[in-house]
C-alpha cells in the first residue's frame, strides 16, 4: 500500500496540519475579538451622539426659558412663542435622555461571542464541562 503525497502518514505532516488547523481556530478568534471591538465602538459613538443631542435640546430649553421670564411682562405673543418651543425643546432633550439610559443599559456583555466560542472549544476539545 502506497501513501499518496499530502495525504501521508508521519508525525510531521500531522504536526504540520495541527498547526495549520490551531493558527486558523486563533485567526478565527482574533477577527471575532476585532469585529466586537468595532461594534463596541460604534455603540459608543452612537451614545456619544445622543448624549450630545440631550445636552443640546436641554441647553437650549433653559435659553428660551430664560427669555420666557424676560418677555414675561411684555407683549402676550411673543410669551406664548417662546413658552411653546422651550415646552418642544424640553420634551426633545428629556426624550433623548431616556433614550440613551435604556440604550445604555441594555448594552450586551463585552467579547460575550468570544467567550462562548472559546468555552465551545473548549467543550469540543474535551477540556471542560
Amino acid at each position: 500500500m502506497a501513501v499518496e503525497p499530502g495525504q501521508g502518514g508521519g508525525l510531521f505532516n500531522s504536526l504540520r496540519r495541527l498547526g495549520s488547523t490551531v493558527l486558523e481556530a486563533a485567526r478565527v478568534r482574533v477577527e471575532l475579538v476585532a469585529s466586537e471591538v468595532e461594534e463596541q465602538g460604534l455603540r459608543l459613538s452612537q451614545l456619544l451622539l445622543l448624549a450630545v443631542a440631550a445636552g443640546f435640546c436641554i441647553a437650549l430649553a433653559i435659553v428660551l426659558l430664560i427669555e420666557f421670564f424676560v418677555v414675561l411682562f411684555w407683549d402676550t405673543h411673543r410669551l406664548a412663542a417662546l413658552g411653546f418651543f422651550a415646552l418642544c425643546f424640553a420634551t426633545a432633550g428629556a426624550l433623548l435622555l431616556l433614550a440613551l439610559r435604556a440604550r445604555a443599559r441594555s448594552r450586551p456583555r463585552f467579547l460575550a461571542a468570544t467567550v462562548a466560542e472559546l468555552n465551545k472549544d473548549r467543550q469540543r476539545t474535551g477540556d471542560g464541562e
